[in-house]
């Protein structure tokens, strides 16, 4: 996990989704070597969840970014971008 894939408000939010997903990996393969298959079936999910949790704070903030380069550039052409940046706060 690169901790720059996500937005500073993020930060936290990812690091718990990833020790998450790295625990209930750890746990699925323990369940599944003592033959508990329908408990490793549950840390699986847990594991995909986590997973996609994190997919989601990724594509917040490669949205964040265009946003903001969208802005760059729309001011680099001389536009007013004022009510775009007053309406993002």
């Amino acid at each position: 996990m690169n901790i720059f894939d996500f937005r500073r408000e993020d930060i936290f939010q990812a690091v718990n989704h990833e020790i998450d997903y790295e625990n209930a990996v750890r746990t699925m393969q323990t369940a599944k070597q003592k033959g508990k298959f329908e408990l490793a079936g549950c840390y699986a999910r847990i594991a995909k969840n986590s997973l996609e949790k994190l997919a989601e704070l990724k594509k917040r903030k490669e949205h964040d970014d265009n946003q903001e380069r969208l802005i760059q550039r729309l001011e680099e052409y001389g536009m007013d971008v004022t009510e775009i940046k007053n309406a993002e706060k």
